[in-house]
């Protein structure tokens, strides 16, 4: 048997918030055990039995009984597990939910649903980077009842609850604040991520940049910068597919090109894995709707670039503050997109290879469409 330890995280099958106090047994190999889970909805069993099979009885919510779980195979030392806690469908009540929360020990009552709350960027790292990496395995049911064993997938919920949409008065106010045509704020809103700062989970949208954090993590000199995680930190940006023809570009592994969505997620979570601090990765990424570099924490008025990701968690009204800070903070952006010099400004927003895009005639269309809108809307209330 092997040095080691597994984590299991139980929560309940409605809300996916922990679950505590459900009582469980297990054997894996030699170790055999039984307890009841804490107040986080955890269990850890202090040997990682890897290479064996554990087997668990957890007790039903609905029922209270003990219920025998499928066999987990233990692949690692140290294995991080989440089990949805199991429960019988049909003993859930099938008249209309009031809306309130359910009597703490009241029998077969339906738990809320959570339906709000944000997480800090230190609690989505400690809850479900397992879940990112596809370490996790989940013990729920079918349509059937039947039960049954799935790996974790971050979209299997929604994890975060932010304020999603930015109102036209929100954009109208940063506008004025930077003295710019409220048509150029929306640009960048629009070009850098499409118009939306979260994914489907609630999480904020990322984009993750290796050459960064190989510098900010210390360069050659810091030994954590190997070949084997030229994925995570290299000297070398993200290879870019206008340098390559299609046939040399399919070659090419996806270690070395970007990933966005929750691919950039992977990648972070790998990283802190690995050693890299939460801080200076948060400083080599891009964050939310305007895709604002963490390392610009400080010109926005945070006192950290994880401060900053931490309010990116909460709404898309804060990525829009992040880029009236981040402007205001840069007169030469400013200057640049006062003027409408979209090279510049593209530049500056971008980096030096922004042309490889057409970063710059992104923005100048984007902008020339916006304001055709403006005036076809303007003309309409004329009208009447």
């Amino acid at each position: 048997m092997e040095d080691g330890y597994i984590v299991i995280s139980v929560v309940d099958p409605i809300n996916y918030l922990p679950a505590k106090g459900i009582k469980y047994t297990f054997t894996c190999g030699p170790a055999s055990g039984a307890g009841v889970s804490s107040g986080q909805g955890k269990i850890t069993i202090d040997h990682g039995c890897k290479g064996q099979s554990l087997e668990m009885s957890l007790q039903n919510i609905i029922s209270g009984e003990l219920e025998k779980l499928p066999s987990i195979p233990i692949k690692f030392d140290k294995a991080s597990i989440q089990i949805v806690a199991p429960y019988k469908k049909y003993d859930f009540p099938t008249k209309k939910h009031n809306g309130e929360p359910a009597k703490e020990d009241s029998a077969n009552s339906l738990p809320e649903q959570r339906k709000e709350g944000t997480l800090t960027l230190q609690e989505f790292l400690d809850n479900y980077c397992p879940c990112v990496l596809g370490e996790e395995v989940i013990h729920t049911r079918d349509k059937s009842g039947k039960p049954i064993v799935k790996v974790c997938s971050i979209g299997d919920r929604v994890i975060n609850y932010p304020q999603k949409g930015i109102a036209d008065s929100d954009f109208d106010n940063a506008a004025k604040e930077l003295d710019l045509e409220v048509e150029i704020v929306k640009t960048f809103y629009n070009v850098e991520a499409s118009g939306k700062g979260f994914l489907p989970s609630g999480i904020p949208k990322i984009l993750y940049e290796r050459h960064v954090v190989f510098k900010r993590s210390g360069g050659k000199d810091n030994k954590i910068n190997t070949e084997e995680n030229h994925e995570l930190s290299c000297s070398k940006g993200y290879f870019q597919p206008k340098d390559y023809t299609k046939s040399e570009w399919k070659s090419i592994p996806k270690t070395d090109k970007y990933q966005d969505g929750i691919g950039s997620w992977v990648r972070f979570c790998k990283a802190s894995r690995k050693g890299y601090s939460v801080e200076t990765i948060a400083q080599s990424v891009s964050w939310g709707g305007f895709q604002v570099m963490g390392f610009n924490y400080k010109s926005c008025g945070f006192d950290s670039a994880i401060e900053l990701a931490d309010e990116c968690f909460k709404s898309e009204s804060a990525h829009l503050k992040l880029f009236v800070a981040y402007c205001k903070g840069n007169t030469e952006l400013k200057k640049a997109l006062k003027g409408k010099e979209w090279a510049k400004a593209a530049r500056i927003y971008n980096g030096p290879r922004y042309e490889l895009n057409k970063y710059d005639k992104k923005l100048e269309k984007q902008y020339n469409e916006l304001k055709k809108l403006t005036s076809s809307k303007t003309s309409l209330s004329d009208k009447k």
